[in-house]
């Protein structure tokens, strides 16, 4: 079974943007990445990054959709699918959470793949949902009484486990 693993890459701002001219300073930031280990996940060859636009162009083509029909299906521009596909979006233009949840809705797949691969969530949290996304889910649905019990447990248990 694949490990996929998130890492965050360093990539100057006039990478993601169509224009080098633009009114905000250039900076570098963190885009995540996420690293596919022990083979191959579509044409990703292992420790090679999966970008948030390289996968929804995966998925696109997997659906066999055009960049017009997601674009439809979400309700946005041609011209944005193909920004968003190439990481060319601006910073005020990088997608939203309801744009993600319309996305995977339109490319039939795991929404909270797409919300990781955008850094939604902490990376440590990432990595360990990646891991045993299940496990996550399951938690994400208990009552807030049984959680409680849960992380009692969870603190009683750790009291009684020594650390090397």
């Amino acid at each position: 079974m694949l490990k996929p693993l998130i890492r965050f890459s360093l990539l100057p701002r006039t990478a993601l943007s169509d224009s080098a001219s633009t009114d905000l300073p250039i900076v570098d930031c963190l885009v995540p990445v996420l690293y596919i280990g022990g083979g191959q996940l579509g044409n990703q060859q292992e420790d090679e990054p999966m970008r948030f636009g390289e996968r929804v162009k995966e998925l696109r083509l997997q659906r066999k959709l055009t960049q017009q029909k997601v674009a439809e299906k979400v309700g946005v521009t041609v011209g944005y699918i193909c920004k968003v596909e190439k990481e060319r979006l601006q910073f005020g233009d990088y997608p939203s959470e309801k744009f993600i949840h319309k996305l995977a809705d339109a490319l039939q797949c795991d929404e909270d793949e797409l919300l990781l691969l955008t850094d939604r969530v902490p990376p440590a949290i990432q990595m360990r949902v990646l891991e045993r996304p299940q496990a996550f889910r399951r938690i994400a649905e208990l009552d807030d009484r049984t959680l409680d019990r849960l992380l009692d447990q969870i603190e009683s248990n750790s009291v009684h486990v020594k650390t090397p």
